[in-house]
């Protein structure tokens, strides 16, 4: 009852800052067999080519970087998700997404794993967002050792 009320009160939040394609990411996360789901790849699609339109804040922007990321699409997610975190180098959120998006892009291994080691050095880190870092490095780590 407490996660259906927490993402009901995100959508709310979502809707009332018109970032559609927040609401979207929302939806697709949520549904049953993932990405497997035939509306979760309809979603992602509507977002990244545009037929969903991004709300003209970084939020918004961000969520639209997290579609290409959902997608496989590293190189979109990246150029969004960079341009935020330089106009924005306090917000760690979406500094921890450009080393997520690192982390998944195959040969940035390397570039990923000094992303996170800045990332602990220059922030005061969340428990949420230090498991997200680690997940990073697992990723790094798994893809080094089946190479």
């Amino acid at each position: 009852d407490d996660d259906k009320k927490s993402k009901a009160t995100t959508l709310k939040q979502l809707i009332q800052t018109n970032d559609y394609v927040g609401v979207c990411v929302l939806v697709a996360l949520d549904l049953d067999g993932g990405d497997r789901h035939p509306l979760h790849a309809a979603l992602m699609d509507n977002c990244c080519n545009g037929s969903i339109v991004t709300a003209g804040h970084d939020q918004a922007s961000r969520h639209l970087a997290m579609c290409f990321l959902l997608k496989k699409e590293h190189r979109m997610a990246f150029e969004i998700a960079e341009g935020l975190a330089s106009r924005n180098p306090d917000w760690v959120d979406i500094q921890s997404l450009v080393a997520q998006i690192m982390g998944d892009t195959p040969g940035a291994e390397e570039e990923a794993a000094q992303k996170v080691a800045s990332l602990r050095r220059a922030y005061k880190l969340t428990p949420d967002t230090e498991a997200r870092l680690t997940a990073v490095e697992a990723e790094i780590a798994k893809r080094k050792g089946s190479s």
